[in-house]
């Protein structure tokens, strides 16, 4: 079981087709996970649940939240976790 919440880079990065981002809850938590273009909108949510403690993963197939595909470019992908939160970049390149 993980001690601390954590974030991790998204594998593979840069990406084409989908993306993996992998985080760490060590208690059971709601968690908030969503994806901004570098403007700062809301491009997708990609989680919002309840997870218990553990390593888990969401994939995105590099689609935004109506179901169209996103243009090459960088992106910020960001949790909450309670009053923890932290974010990382990630790089879609068609």
């Amino acid at each position: 079981m993980p001690e601390d919440f954590a974030l991790f880079q998204n594998y593979p990065n840069p990406f084409n087709l989908g993306t993996r981002i992998d985080f760490a809850v060590p208690q059971t938590s709601e968690v908030v996970l969503k994806l901004f273009n570098v403007s700062g909108g809301l491009v997708r949510t990609l989680f919002d649940d309840q997870l218990a403690p553990g390593t888990h993963s969401v994939l995105w197939d590099g689609l935004d939240a109506s179901g169209s595909v996103m243009t090459s470019g960088l992106y910020i992908y960001q949790i909450r976790i309670g009053a923890w939160q932290a974010s990382r970049r990630l790089l879609l390149v068609k």
